[in-house]
């Protein structure tokens, strides 16, 4: 085994080289050679060589000869079965130096034979002898194979030889002796009927070879295009010479001097320099193929004939022109032509650019998706007016004449349209890639905005309009998703809010604010100074945050609710998009604004479509009205064939037919709505414009305003009230708001005398008082004698640095806490500020009220009253007299200030705050009551 070993190591030592060489390339002289040398090594060293799994080979054997024996093949599968057990126990392979060698051979013989059941199947449908090995007996079938190969090798070479002479002589003999005469063919037939017959005869004692037995493979009844020479196919055979040769010349038809102008004026040009001056050679083309490119360019712009794609710009190529112009003269005429070729290939960019969001890290937001949306609908209406126009020129219809000068003429005014349209995009449109999303879109309305306002162009002004109104679709989604569903889903961080969130867990929504449109460190963006000024004093940037921020305090608030579902079927919206009501709102009101002139023309427009439409339409019925009664006569000529029924169920048929027509048009007469595509499209929107203004500057910043005020209004508006209603009615915040004044502010001041003197006789006693819990049990039980419903929402706390010592009340007092929990619902306006607010209040009552009893409760020793009459007062009574003129003024003006607070103040303002509350219109409104109500008491 060891020297077997040492031969296979010797083997792969000597093979390796070759290997490399065959592999790599490599010389044994390189360092490359030597580094793969001992890779190669180091990896036939290291590899485990994990035997084969037996165990699956046996299941694979017996599943073979299972399927031998279900073929009706017993006898092999016991032979073969006898042979299979044999080999794994062979003592050869038991003592090789490879491990487990036996199984790996039965692996590769299963692996490589090929359906064995269906070639032993063939063999015994043809009648075929099948011999199976005998163990011991190799040598044996080796001779008869060697015997079988011999003799079918002799056979096939003598049955060549006869085979193929008769053919020879049998074509010679036809070629040579051609002949009319039916019976000399007839006598060859017969002569070589013999031979086949022999042959026939000696094939069917060959012996047949079976080769591997392949699957059935499915026909296909086509052939695979093959596109490898499609390209030099279409050089050759469909493209002109003219498109890729540089020196071709057109033909010219005419003899005049002016139809080849152009070699005429390189031909001049040579002599007058006497050839000192040598122009380069001008290739020349027809104006059909110039008018053609030029059509191409506006279209799908690729390099061609006479222009080429460099640098994102167009350019014309030189050593161009047409037969009847010079090359400079065509070219500076085409300069009209490559500047808006070139706007259009970069709009056309642009929008691809914003279309394709796989490609870019960044996406680009969604309002300049709807931007790039609106300037693709102009692109389209340019590609129609380009197509019609190529139509035209294909055609070259004998009454039109067409060149290069009319189609400059018949394109000027979409070239003023993208001229106007490039300058607004220039002035408006910021790399999302290089600023944020929220400040790329806010710029881009801005600036869209500005082209409105400053314009003094009339359709320069109605075209920024419309790109306007088509970018906002963005914002107006946003907005009706948060307005339907609560949720502000600004995936792409563009809108003007933001959520802000607790800092607590990270991931609750506590409100919204407005984005930064300036420099942030923190954000690592930043922003130069002009594009911010320009960004945060834009009137529609304003407006819409403005309104964003309140409208999102309501929303938060009921989302956190859960009553946004509430909230759409409470108030009825309309179903549909907000982006569509919000164009219908604008047109409406620009409608408005057309003339009496124009109204009626486009009346009588509409009647005349419309007169038309309704005889098509009478056309129609009379048609399906007369197949119907055709159908009907028929069918019940199919049922009685009866000439006199049908004359006298005629007349009702007719009527029958004529009462389902009038139903059908009832049916049918629906009011015809204005279609939202005609709306959503920008140019459908520029050209309605253009028919409104006529030649007057619409009001259209008024128009934008007053349509977003009024659309976010109401929404707004229906919010508040909704919200409004539910702080009132569900969760009773001015029932609530009079539990805490009866409480803190004592309106509830009999009650409350029990509580608070029971407190000062504890306090000033020296007993242990400062117990919150049975403080609060004791106020509870105070209150449950008459409000039942105020009982557990009262708590009292004590300050934790009180020293529990104290016998001074004003000291103890100043360390009482009432707190107030009316639920998370009122958390707006009973908070732990307006509780602050409250408890200060509550104890400087407290102390008016203590100062009042104690005064009361002031009593002279009885001694000192009861002296002789008529007797000197001394000293003493001077001041006892004193005294209690001082304590009658203490208590006057405590109990005037008293006075004052419980009634003019407390009374007064609290019923002033129930008024204005009920008032109230929308949460902020009443948030700002309270908060305006506790300033005035605190204050």
């Amino acid at each position: 085994m060891s020297q077997a070993y040492e031969e296979r190591e010797g083997y792969i030592q000597l093979l390796i080289p070759e290997l490399i060489q065959q592999l790599t390339g490599f010389d044994e002289t390189e360092e490359n050679f030597t580094l793969c040398h001992q890779f190669a090594v180091a990896t036939i060293r290291n590899h485990r060589f994990l035997s084969v799994n037996s165990h699956e080979i046996r299941r694979r054997a017996d599943g073979l000869m299972q399927n031998l024996r279900i073929s009706n093949l017993e006898r092999v599968a016991d032979q073969f079965r006898g042979l299979f057990e044999a080999f794994v126990v062979e003592p050869a392979c038991a003592d090789h130096y490879v491990h487990d060698i036996q199984w790996s051979v039965l692996l590769f013989l299963m692996t490589v034979a090929h359906n064995p059941v269906g070639a032993l199947k063939e063999r015994v449908r043809r009648g075929s002898p099948v011999a199976m090995l005998e163990v011991g007996s190799g040598s044996e079938v080796d001779a008869v194979e060697d015997d079988e190969r011999r003799e079918l090798v002799e056979e096939l070479r003598e049955d060549d030889i006869e085979v193929g002479g008769g053919r020879e002589e049998e074509d010679d003999s036809e070629l040579s002796e051609w002949t009319d005469s039916e019976g000399e063919e007839e006598g060859e037939g017969e002569q070589v009927v013999p031979e086949v017959v022999e042959e026939s005869k000696v094939e069917a004692k060959e012996v047949v070879i079976y080769t591997r037995v392949e699957s059935p493979k499915r026909d296909l009844g086509y052939e695979s295009f093959d596109a490898s020479g499609s390209e030099d196919w279409l050089k050759e055979n469909v493209q002109s010479n003219w498109w890729q040769n540089p020196k071709a010349k057109a033909e010219v038809n005419s003899s005049h001097e002016g139809a080849s102008f152009c070699d005429y004026w390189s031909q001049t040009i040579l002599k007058a320099s006497h050839s000192f001056i040598k122009p380069d050679p001008v290739s020349t083309v027809s104006e059909y193929c110039l008018i053609r490119e030029i059509l191409w360019m506006f279209t799908n712009p690729a390099n061609c004939k006479f222009f080429r794609i460099d640098d994102d710009q167009v350019w014309i190529n030189p050593n161009v022109s047409l037969s009847s112009t010079t090359e400079r003269g065509l070219h500076t005429f085409l300069l009209n032509f490559t500047e808006h070729m070139t706007i259009v290939y970069r709009l056309r960019n642009f929008c691809q650019k914003v279309a394709n969001t796989s490609s870019k890290p960044i996406p680009a937001p969604y309002s300049f998706e709807c931007y790039a949306s609106g300037v693709r609908d102009f692109l389209k209406n340019l590609e129609t007016t380009v197509v019609d126009l190529e139509k035209q020129a294909i055609a070259q219809q004998p009454d039109r004449i067409f060149t290069i000068i009319t189609l400059f003429h018949d394109l000027e005014p979409q070239f003023q349209l993208l001229k106007n349209l490039n300058d607004i995009h220039r002035y408006s449109v910021l790399d999302w890639t290089k600023f944020p999303a929220h400040i790329a879109v806010a710029h881009l309305l801005s600036g869209l905005f500005r082209s409105v306002k400053l314009s003094g162009n009339l359709a320069k002004s109605n075209l920024a309009f419309s790109l306007l109104l088509s970018t906002l679709k963005g914002y107006m989604n946003i907005i009706d998703m948060w307005w339907t569903e609560g949720r502000l889903d600004d995936w792409r961080e563009e809108f003007l809010v933001e959520k802000t969130y607790s800092e607590a867990d990270g991931t609750s929504v506590t409100g919204y604010r407005a984005r930064l449109f300036s420099k942030c460190k923190k954000r690592s963006f930043y922003v130069s100074a002009a594009i911010s000024e320009v960004i945060e004093t834009d009137a529609i940037i304003q407006l819409l945050m403005h309104h964003s921020l309140e409208a999102g305090y309501t929303l938060n608030i009921l989302s956190c609710l859960d009553r946004i579902s509430d909230l759409r079927s409470g108030c009825a919206w309309e179903e549909g998009m907000l982006y569509v009501g919000f164009l219908e709102a604008i047109v409406d009101v620009l409608e408005g604004f057309r003339t009496v002139e124009e109204k009626s023309e486009a009346v009588a427009a509409l009647e005349g479509a419309e007169e038309a439409r309704l005889q098509v339409e009478k056309f129609a019925k009379d048609t399906v009205s007369a197949s119907k009664l055709q159908n009907l006569r028929n069918q019940i000529r199919e049922i009685c064939d009866d000439e006199l029924l049908m004359m006298a169920l005629d007349s009702s048929l007719q009527l029958a037919c004529a009462d389902e027509d009038e139903d059908d048009g009832e049916e049918c007469q629906l009011p015809s709505a204005p279609s939202p595509s005609c709306l959503t499209n920008a140019h459908s929107l520029y050209t309605r414009l253009n028919s409104i203004s006529g030649q007057l500057m619409l009001p259209l910043e008024h128009v934008l305003f007053g349509a977003i005020k009024n659309l976010m209004e109401t929404k707004r508006q229906a919010a508040n009230h909704f919200v409004t209603t539910i702080y009132k009615e569900e969760f009773l915040v001015l029932h609530h708001l009079k539990n805490v004044r009866k409480v803190l502010l004592l309106e509830a001041s009999d009650l409350m005398y029990y509580f608070y003197n029971d407190l000062f006789r504890r306090i000033e006693a020296g007993e242990s008082w400062a117990n919150p819990y049975l403080l609060t049990i004791q106020l509870n039980d105070i209150l449950a004698s008459r409000f039942n419903d105020m009982t557990s929402l009262f708590t009292i706390e004590i300050v934790p640095e009180h020293k529990a010592e104290t016998t001074t009340v004003l000291d103890a007092i100043d360390k009482l806490r009432i707190l107030y929990d009316p639920g998370n619902d009122l958390s707006n306006m009973i908070n732990e500020e307006a509780m602050a607010s409250y408890n200060c209040l509550f104890r400087f009552l407290l102390k008016v009220k203590w100062a009042l009893c104690t005064l009361e409760s002031l009593r002279f020793p009885e001694c000192y009253k009861r002296r002789p009459p008529y007797e000197e007062p001394c000293v003493l009574d001077l001041n006892l007299k004193r005294l209690s003129m001082l304590k009658f003024w203490m208590i006057f003006s405590v109990q005037c200030i008293h006075s004052h607070l419980m009634t003019h103040v407390l009374q007064s303002l609290g019923m002033q705050l129930d008024e204005r509350l009920e008032a109230a219109d929308n949460l902020n409104e009443m948030i700002a009551v309270h908060r305006s109500y506790i300033g005035t008491i605190y204050d």
